[in-house]
């Protein structure tokens, strides 16, 4: 699956996979039209939708959507029939509070990230308890926030920030890590540390950004922690490097309004008992990668910045394609309603997920955007070819 999942595009003209290698000047461009197979949401009376805050799908291509507003796991059958509610808000055996991610762990076991306190409650897909997923201890003496997770053999690969107060100083830790199976770290793939002291509290988009990643079916994780980079490492079930994925790449400026947007918040309570609110400082450039997604046979799909914000109407996104050899081989264009900027987009095996909405109902959520003008958050998924 993908994390979250920015930017591509201008035209490449080198990569290195373990040394350099030349692009195509002018690289195949093929045109996709997903097959839509159902919808959830919108106008749909049995099923509402706060902010989606993370989906997946299991081997029997039962989808489950994390709604961090409502505090729910939706699931859904292979044909968009909606199965009810799995587990519930509470403290108890298989209940949980402020959700984030949602991710398959194993077979009929989902896992459902726990933003604060971090914390990972494991559901059979019937709602009740599953195996636990035992946490590294570095994630419990320092509690994390999580953004996501997914399954990488028998363990799994966890992001996360951490806050570490001494007084009125702040260390911010975020971070990829795979643990495994007895919750024992085994590589840390991404570490960036920022030091702040209350007194001259900021906080900088790019030192802020999360950790981009996503695994593929052979197990192999591709990561960019870079914001100004179109830089991508890839390390395999184990935690070594195999790989690496560069390309020359032009920023996408943005304007005004797009880095109010993008301007970062946090707030925390010094010794003294105070809200002290961060200066955010937004970036004037996008970040260069904006996702990364594992196909089936062995592609990776990325998606940068001009390929998710400058696409004209009737395009949803347009991606530079890594073959099986991680290769640059050619460009494809999905065409459809809605785009990257005002509607989430996942890709998972051979099925698109666009989140219509998305980004109006985090607006709303934190009080900056329109309720009343907001058309209600839906679901529509895809079948993309393999």
């Amino acid at each position: 699956m993908t994390h979250l999942a920015l930017r591509f595009l201008a035209i490449c003209t080198t990569i290195a996979v373990l040394g350099p290698a030349i692009a195509s000047e002018s690289p195949q461009v093929s045109t996709i039209e997903p097959v839509k197979l159902w919808t959830a949401g919108d106008d749909d009376e049995d099923v509402f939708f706060g902010v989606i805050s993370g989906l997946d799908v299991d081997e029997q291509g039962r989808v489950y959507v994390a709604d961090r507003q409502l505090t729910e796991i939706k699931s859904f059958s292979a044909s968009g029939e909606y199965l009810g509610v799995i587990g519930r808000e509470g403290e108890g055996p298989g209940e949980y509070r402020r959700i984030g991610h949602v991710f398959i762990a194993g077979p009929d076991q989902i896992a459902v990230m726990q933003r604060m306190p971090g914390k990972i409650i494991s559901l059979q897909p019937n709602g009740l308890p599953a195996a636990e997923i035992p946490l590294p201890e570095a994630y419990v003496s320092s509690p994390a926030y999580f953004f996501n997770g997914d399954r990488v053999g028998t363990g799994v690969a966890l992001s996360a920030r951490q806050l570490r107060r001494d007084g009125d100083n702040l260390s911010i830790v975020t971070s990829l890590a795979l643990v495994d199976s007895e919750g024992v770290e085994i590589a840390n793939l991404s570490e960036r540390k920022v030091e702040r002291h209350l007194d001259n509290f900021q906080v900088e988009e790019k030192s802020d950004a999360p950790v981009i990643w996503t695994v593929s079916s052979d197990g192999n994780i591709f990561v960019n922690d870079e914001f100004d980079a179109f830089a991508i490492r890839v390390y395999d079930s184990s935690g070594s490097q195999i790989d690496t994925i560069d390309l020359e790449y032009e920023h996408r400026r943005r304007n005004e309004d797009e880095m109010f947007e993008n301007t970062p918040r946090m707030a925390v309570m010094s010794t003294d008992g105070e809200r002290r609110d961060a200066l955010g400082i937004p970036s004037s450039t996008d970040r260069d990668i904006q996702g990364i997604f594992a196909r089936p046979g062995g592609e990776i799909w990325v998606l940068d910045a001009k390929g998710a914000f400058d696409q004209p109407e009737g395009i949803l996104a347009r991606f530079k394609v890594f073959n099986s050899d991680r290769k640059f081989s050619r460009e494809v264009i999905l065409s459809g309603e809605g785009n990257f900027h005002d509607d989430g987009i996942r890709i998972i095996d051979n099925r698109l997920f666009v989140l219509k909405g998305l980004r109006a109902a985090g607006l709303t959520e934190r009080g900056d955007g329109d309720e009343e003008d907001t058309t209600p958050l839906s679901i529509v998924c895809f079948r993309l070819p393999e």
